[in-house]
């Protein structure tokens, strides 16, 4: 997955180039390579790498335009859900962008997901269980699955911006079998 945070870029898979620009996303696949070229300068561009497809598979691109998917509310931010795998795919994921307003924070929540966060802009303190931190522009942080948290924007003035992912694994969370007896 590709997320431009920031300018415009071109994506090439060797079937042509896809343009993106700022909140633009797309996801790749089965690309062998992919080159990400930027259009000018100062172009931020954030990429995620699954495998999850057969590398047989044709190459593609499926772009998601920044007005494909519009803001919604979630957890106390503003939040975009970016491009997922088709349904076919045997993975359980997701993936957004979130937005957490000057000195306010998300709602406290767990999730039977795990989860990853990039901040992306800003500064916060994250709350996981009764440990916390501060986090900046940059870090990456991991939420188990089940762990409460919570995520404070301390700047008084700008929004705290930060990359979510989620996955659920399926064999950790499989319930018991009977067995035969």
């Amino acid at each position: 997955m590709v997320v431009v945070l920031e300018g415009e870029v071109a994506l090439h898979t060797g079937r042509g180039d896809e343009r993106l620009g700022t909140g633009d996303a797309a996801l790749v696949f089965a690309a062998g390579s992919c080159t990400v070229r930027a259009s000018g300068a100062g172009a931020r561009v954030l990429t995620v790498w699954l495998d999850s497809e057969p590398a047989a598979a044709p190459a593609r691109v499926v772009p998601q335009r920044g007005t494909d998917a519009p803001l919604t509310a979630e957890f106390n931010t503003r939040f975009r859900r970016l491009p997922l795998l088709p349904r076919s795919a045997a993975v359980d994921w997701g993936a957004g962008l979130a937005y957490i307003a000057p000195a306010d924070h998300t709602t406290p929540h767990s999730h039977v997901d795990d989860e990853a966060f990039v901040i992306l802009s800003g500064h916060g303190r994250l709350r996981v269980g009764t440990e916390s931190c501060d986090v900046r522009a940059g870090d990456v942080v991991h939420l188990p699955s089940g762990a409460e948290h919570t995520l404070e924007n301390l700047m008084p003035h700008e929004e705290l911006g930060f990359f979510c992912t989620w996955w659920t694994d399926f064999e950790r969370h499989r319930l018991p079998q009977p067995q035969p007896e």
